[in-house]
């Protein structure tokens, strides 16, 4: 018989193709990926067997030798097949006690290939006589069958299993499978037509295009795994219900770095950082992988949480200093957080929510999630349940911290800072609870208990015992044109005079130029209110704008006062203080913590002093206790 072999010819095509773009494009992460290329490469290789025993230049014991290789290969195909099918409907993704019941799919096929080896001898499957001739055999009907129960078997999964696919990717996925059936009845019949592997070949070009989408799992620009690739991983992992761990890198100023290079040569640099911190990791854990989620924010997943406090080591030290690498020099500034699951987070829902806003609502550079590890392990999520009853119920206090007036060397004022004890959750910390209630609007009610506790405690303890307490104001609040009006009823409420308060503004947002928050600037300024700007040298540190504002204390946050520690910068801090005296300002130093710490403030000639040096956050009672104890005439 002579066969037509050009089908099979444009299938190698194809699939060599296929095969070397899944390659190139490193499409070779996760069971799909890997299923995939599985499937291309036996396909290629049944193609290629195929036209080898329809060829009549070979001797009988090698068309025999080439036909049984391909029939174990055809059969391979639909094997793989039917394991991707499993893949797409996440069967693979269940405990490891549940899919058991997948691995007695391979049964069908190692008989096949027992049978195939007997055949040997037997020639019940098929046979090669002379001329060279191919001849059936009467077993020949049970290669076929196998074939189909495997391709039936994948439309029974994908059929019923609607919901891990779209309706699309159902469609073709059925519509593929459908096809791969019809050709190999078609192939029963037209012998001479070797169409079998063209279809197979174009049913692997249609899932390549609707299914894999090799762009989905791939970041061309950072060249790591992607945001639908971190989805499907985390997606697998929960559906396993195996522990797993997860550490995030937010990098904070990637922008300038574009900025200041060319966009090849930035990306290039940043491929090369991405590539060298993940090898060092790798050392810990080889079955890490990392993935770019969009946002300057790259991940590393990875299962030995004995490693994790070693990673986060040399994580945060690559990034303690410029990097050089490709000719560039660059000081990444990140925030990295640690979370242990599924203790942190229950669900792949909370899980996604944590990757995408944890740096949006924390200050730290450094978060340990399981530091807010909740009875759902839920840790964000929580949080709007956690507020929202805080401040139905007023469940939240004020700590007063004392601050040192270095010239009259006594404490003359204190900072009010908020706190919440959960009955359920216990400690919520603060750089946690006040950034996400800013996110969630909820800032403008915790302020109004912030204020009236305040105010009240300021009238009945506080204000006989110091001049002045300081509040902190979030920018949301500053936004609302009836702040001053407000803090005014409160300050009629309870007898508070104007002078024993002063407001805490960040210097992001006083300095903003937002017309709203200038003018309630103004306004509490004209009421007889004192500015405070908190954490000054964090944020743009505009010195000719604050000059502007009427502003009477800059508070130092306790970064700058670890420069103090370095003799080199004295001649800075000399010239900064004295500008700042020069503009009518008071310098207060937070963060003081040591002994030379302190001396060193001394000899600049700051005003106040603030830090566990001199006293820690105290509630109403320690604070009376504190101030009376050290209260000096």
């Amino acid at each position: 018989m002579n066969y037509n072999i050009y089908f099979d010819v444009a299938a190698i095509t194809i699939l060599s193709l296929f095969l070397t773009s899944s390659l190139l494009n490193r499409q070779v992460f996760g069971y799909r990926n890997k299923l995939y290329i599985v499937a291309v490469t036996i396909a290629l290789g049944a193609a290629i067997f195929d036209i080898l025993a329809s060829l009549p230049y070979f001797s009988v014991d090698a068309l025999f030798a080439f036909n049984t290789i391909h029939v174990i290969l055809k059969a391979a195909v639909s094997l793989v097949f039917f394991s991707y099918a499993a893949a797409i409907a996440k069967l693979y993704y269940m405990p490891k006690g549940k899919k058991k019941w997948i691995h007695f799919a391979l049964i069908p096929h190692i008989c096949l290939v027992i049978m195939l080896i007997g055949n040997i001898w037997s020639r019940q499957f098929f046979n090669y006589v002379d001329g060279p001739r191919y001849v059936k055999g009467d077993l020949a009907w049970l290669a076929d069958v196998i074939i189909y129960v495997y391709y039936v078997a994948s439309l029974i999964i994908i059929i019923l299993t609607p919901k891990t696919q779209n309706k699309l990717q159902m469609a073709v996925v059925i519509g593929a499978f459908v096809i791969q059936i019809i050709a190999s009845i078609v192939q029963l019949y037209v012998e001479s037509i070797l169409i079998e592997m063209f279809v197979t070949s174009l049913t692997l070009a249609a899932l390549s295009i609707f299914i894999q989408d090799p762009e989905n799992f791939i970041d061309y620009k950072t060249h790591s795994l992607s945001f639908n690739s971190f989805v499907d991983r985390v997606d697998q992992e929960y559906r396993m219900k195996e522990p797993f761990n997860a550490i995030f890198i937010h990098v904070m100023n990637s922008s300038p770095l574009y900025n200041m290079y060319s966009t090849d040569m930035a990306l290039t640099y940043i491929r090369a950082c991405t590539k060298e911190l993940t090898n060092k990791c790798r050392q810990l854990d080889k079955k890490l992988k990392v993935y770019f989620i969009g946002h300057s924010t790259y991940v590393y997943l990875y299962k030995n949480r004995d490693v994790s406090e070693e990673m986060l080591k040399i994580i945060v030290d690559y990034f303690d200093g410029p990097i050089p690498n490709c000719g560039i020099s660059y000081h990444f500034l990140p925030k990295i957080a640690l979370a242990e699951c599924p203790e942190d987070c229950n669900d792949m829902e909370s899980f996604i929510g944590f990757s995408n806003m944890y740096y949006n609502i924390v200050t730290d550079n450094m978060f340990y999630a399981k530091r807010f590890r909740t009875s759902t392990g839920n840790i964000l999520f929580d949080l709007d349940k956690i507020l929202e009853n805080a401040i139905k119920n007023r469940l939240f206090s004020i700590y007063y911290q004392p601050i040192y007036d270095v010239k009259e060397g006594k404490y003359n004022s204190t900072e009010a800072l908020l706190r919440l004890e959960d009955p359920v959750y216990g400690l919520i910390m603060p750089y946690l609870m006040i950034p996400y209630a800013e996110k969630s609007g909820k800032i403008a009610q915790i302020g109004e208990i912030v204020l009236d506790k305040t105010f009240e405690f300021i009238s009945k303890e506080l204000g006989s015992r110091t001049k002045y307490t300081e509040i902190n104001v979030s920018p949301l609040e500053l936004i609302d044109s009836e702040f001053p009006s407000r803090v005014n009823a409160y300050s009629k409420k309870y007898g508070v005079t104007p002078d024993q308060v002063v407001f805490e503004l960040t210097e992001t947002s006083a300095i903003s130029g937002n017309p709203t928050v200038m003018k309630n600037i103004n306004d509490l300024v004209d009421m007889g209110y004192q500015i405070a700007i908190d954490d000054f040298g964090t944020g743009f540190s505009n010195i000719a704008r604050l000059s502007h504002l009427r502003v009477s204390i800059l508070k130092f946050d306790k970064s700058m006062s670890e420069l103090l520690k370095d003799d080199s910068h004295d001649l800075f801090f000399d010239n900064l203080f004295k500008a700042f005296r020069n503009a009518k300002m008071k310098i207060l130093l937070e963060g003081v913590e040591t002994v030379e710490v302190n001396k060193k403030a001394f000899d600049m000639g700051v005003d106040y002093i603030q830090g566990f040096y001199y006293a820690k956050a105290l509630n109403e009672k320690e604070t009376i206790e504190f101030l009376d104890k050290n209260k000096k005439e």
